[in-house]
């Protein structure tokens, strides 16, 4: 089930809606590879839930599994911030919305 997370706080800058998920997500940085979680996602970024620290202003690849694992996408991002639940990433480009629907069905 697909909910917008609705923002209240004048400090929400995002211009596209955000959408709470679990889809799990591969993704490497220079060095290093994980599997783990994104719980909120738009056509411009996600929060990947992790304990993992990875650096602010960090580039990472990430491997989006469409329907179970036959498929997926990949995307490249940038870390721009981080905390202990985990990180927010902004896309380099954006995903297009037709992918983005069918990574929430």
């Amino acid at each position: 089930m697909i909910k917008k997370v609705e923002k209240t706080e004048p400090k929400d800058r995002r211009r596209h809606a955000r959408h709470a998920c679990s889809l799990k997500v591969g993704y490497a940085t220079m060095d290093l590879s994980f599997i783990d979680f994104i719980t909120d996602i738009n056509c411009w970024g996600v929060f990947i839930q992790s304990d993992k620290k990875v650096p602010v202003g960090e580039s990472i690849s990430m491997t989006i599994p469409l329907h179970g694992d036959e498929q997926s996408i990949k995307v490249i991002g940038e870390v721009m911030w981080s905390s202990s639940q985990g990180m927010g990433i902004k896309f380099n480009m954006g995903v297009n919305s037709s992918i983005l629907n069918t990574l929430l069905d």
